[in-house]
């Protein structure tokens, strides 16, 4: 109990213009240093287990199989169907190699274009 109290001593001696920081401050960097060995916050000591997306198993599951289904569905679609928001439909889709779909116009004729407008006339 008395290390932070001789933290803060020091702190003020040193920066004596400065306002010192919190008690619990220093003693979350202390404890912080004892258990990992770093005064830095890691990425687990925030893991709640709650995936970022904010999507469930379920959901995921379910938007992967809807693309497989029909790759041609949009994300807005996708994420107002799974009551999600497009950000995460797209967070989701990236590692999976999958992207927005969006049609390509293509103006040109092909060969077999000819037998297809004589048909249509």
């Amino acid at each position: 109990m008395e290390i932070p109290y001789k933290l803060l001593g020091e702190y003020s001696r040193r920066y004596p213009s400065r306002r010192p920081p919190d008690v619990n401050v220093i003693r979350r960097l202390d404890d912080r240093l004892r258990n990992t060995g770093s005064v830095w916050p890691t990425a687990n000591l925030h893991d709640t287990g709650i995936p970022r997306s904010g999507l469930t198993v379920a959901q995921v599951d379910a938007i992967l199989h809807r693309v497989e289904e029909t790759p041609d569905v949009s994300t807005r679609v996708l994420a107002r169907e799974m009551s999600s928001n497009k950000s995460n439909v797209h967070m989701l889709l990236r590692p999976e190699r999958l992207y927005p779909f969006r049609y390509t116009t293509v103006e040109g004729l092909k060969p077999d274009d000819c037998q297809k407008r004589l048909a249509f006339c």
